[in-house]
């Protein structure tokens, strides 16, 4: 099973679907609610797409299985592991446990990522599937686990141009780097237009 993250889903959708556009449009003003009943900034979904948007690097998907190589590599270096022992899923569940990754409590298969910054998921059952993630959030945690992957950074947070090459070029068997550069990606594109984060 497949999982693409997509950004601008309005704006595409008010092109093409109506239908579809209006439920996004109901779906985002929930996670609006959501946000405001905790205090929190809300946003405004672009509903038309930037002059510079079909200049960009296009954003693609991965495989649902793939996402488990990136939470375990994020797992681990929240515990300091290099290697461990345990079972995968009991070392990912026990940084999952604490509810403050974003990367970990999201579904990343419905729902949004939200271009606000706040520091815990917000469960709500007002949500698909009860959980509200924030990109830009989702973008700091992706920078934490990017030396434990290989991934140089820069001063600004990007990666460094060999980085870049390298993940644009990557083997289809380092399914954890082909996570993190769509979803790094899709979360500064988020950040920067001010864009919710969808799943298809």
């Amino acid at each position: 099973m497949g999982v693409a993250s997509e950004v601008f889903s309005l704006a595409h959708l008010t092109r093409v679907d109506p239908e579809g556009a209006a439920w996004i449009r109901d779906s985002l003003a929930v996670a609006n609610a959501i946000l405001k009943d905790h205090g929190l900034a809300t946003f405004v979904e672009p509903e038309s797409l930037p002059n510079d948007w079909p200049r960009m690097h296009s954003i693609g998907g991965f495989p649902h299985s793939y996402l488990h190589t990136l939470r375990l590599a994020y797992s681990r270096a929240r515990l300091g592991l290099r290697v461990t022992t345990e079972p995968e899923d009991v070392t990912i569940e026990r940084v999952a446990a604490l509810l403050d990754s974003h990367l970990l409590c999201h579904n990343i298969a419905a729902g949004f990522y939200v271009p606000v910054d706040f520091q815990y998921p917000i469960a709500d059952s007002r949500t698909e599937q009860s959980m509200l993630g924030s990109s830009i959030a989702l973008l700091r945690e992706l920078r934490f686990v990017a030396p434990t992957l290989g991934i140089a950074l820069d001063d600004t947070g990007q990666p460094s141009a060999a980085a870049l090459e390298g993940l644009r070029n990557t083997r289809e068997t380092d399914y954890e780097k082909i996570v993190w550069y769509r979803l790094f990606e899709t979360a500064s594109v988020s950040q920067h237009y001010g864009t919710a984060i969808s799943f298809e």
